[in-house]
């Protein structure tokens, strides 16, 4: 599947950051308004003791989940721009669970098929599918193309060893380390 031959996928994967961030922002936009004009009684209004308090913690947790969002956003722009292949596998599986619990909670909820967030919902799915693709792709080009990734190790102020690890085959992305050290006056 070749998504785009005219955008590289590295800028591919930026605009869907960028977007991610958007939609979560203007998502998370309501919620808030909605808490610092009414309170709680904005989403609790007509409900009894027992359900105020778990639909008070549902909307929080909501809130986490769409700031959290933001910053993954922000994480995979970053990992996109300088090919960061453990920040664009943070955001990949903070997706995948997010994705699965939204479905579980759509399903065990019993929605109605007319409501409208069943329907946003139908629509997320492919979006969300089409995000981990592209975002997968990329993955798979950084480990392809080889970019080290270095982690350097102080000793003590003299001494540092620098670990290098590269590609060696197609199977495993880093199959080799190499120590290299190196002693300062």
């Amino acid at each position: 599947m070749d998504i785009s031959a005219s955008i590289p996928l590295q800028r591919y994967v930026k605009y869907l950051a960028i977007l991610d961030a958007v939609l979560s922002f203007i998502t998370l936009g309501p919620f808030i308004l909605a808490l610092s004009i009414f309170g709680a009684t904005a989403f609790t209004e007509g409900l009894g003791d027992g359900r105020k308090i778990l639909v008070i913690v549902a909307v929080l947790i909501v809130i986490d989940i769409l700031a959290v969002r933001i910053l993954m956003a922000a994480q995979l722009y970053n990992g996109a721009k300088t090919k960061d292949y453990r920040k664009c596998t943070m955001w990949f599986l903070f997706t995948i669970i997010i994705l699965l619990l939204t479905v579980s909670v759509h399903f065990t909820s019993g929605s109605d098929m007319d409501q409208l967030s069943f329907r946003l919902f139908l629509v997320e799915i492919p979006c969300r599918a089409f995000e981990l693709i592209v975002v997968m792709k990329f993955m798979r080009q950084i480990t392809k193309e080889g970019i080290p990734n270095v982690a350097i190790v102080h000793l003590n102020p003299k001494e540092r060893f620098t670990f290098n690890l590269t590609q060696n085959s197609n199977q495993s992305p880093y199959t080799s380390l190499c120590v290299q050290p190196q002693f300062f006056n």
